[in-house]
């Protein structure tokens, strides 16, 4: 049973059992499998670097969800790892040209661009280039505006755990990409 097959492989995935959950996966897809089980697949292949393997797994999951742009950002993402600069932006530009509102490759694209040049450069190309796509500026403001350290301080001091909402207080919104892996 193939639903079986992907929870117990997304269980395997959750517990960091990659080699086992490729084993599940390579099955799933050699059963037929769907565009989401060949990006899985390629996503466990990626977290163990087996490059080449996840290279034409990436591929395959690309040409099957053409309007999906995360296989095109674990692709960037590979190119990443065999330090081929060219290909990475080339695949964060393609997921940039699927969906334009996908604030995951605005973050890569950010990250690309501030690691190689610095912030202010990566700020200015990530205006232009949405001011070409035509996205909408919230997103980007979203994505990098935030509130400063101290204002998150006051945020956390102001903060009311028992407020009359139920739901829990933004205590913290700052945003720091230096962090990120990507």
């Amino acid at each position: 049973d193939l639903n079986r097959g992907r929870i117990y492989a997304q269980e395997l995935l959750k517990h960091g059992r990659l080699p086992r959950a490729e084993q599940v996966l390579s099955k799933i897809v050699a059963k037929g499998g769907t565009g989401e089980d060949w990006l899985q697949l390629g996503i466990a292949q990626l977290s163990q670097e087996k490059l080449d393997k996840a290279e034409g797994t990436l591929k395959g999951a690309q040409n099957l969800l053409k309007e999906n742009p995360y296989p095109a950002l674990h692709l960037a993402k590979l190119y990443q790892g065999k330090k081929d600069d060219e290909k990475e932006k080339e695949f964060v530009e393609k997921a940039l040209a699927i969906d334009a509102g996908c604030v995951d490759a605005w973050a890569y694209l950010y990250q690309f661009v501030k690691t190689r040049e610095d912030e202010e450069k990566a700020v200015s190309t990530l205006t232009a280039r949405g001011k070409q796509a035509k996205s909408p500026a919230a997103l980007l403001k979203a994505l990098f505006a935030g509130p400063t350290k101290s204002e998150a301080a006051e945020l956390r001091n102001t903060a009311d755990p028992t407020s009359s909402s139920g739901l829990p207080q933004r205590c913290d919104g700052v945003r720091d990409f230096t962090q990120a892996s990507n």
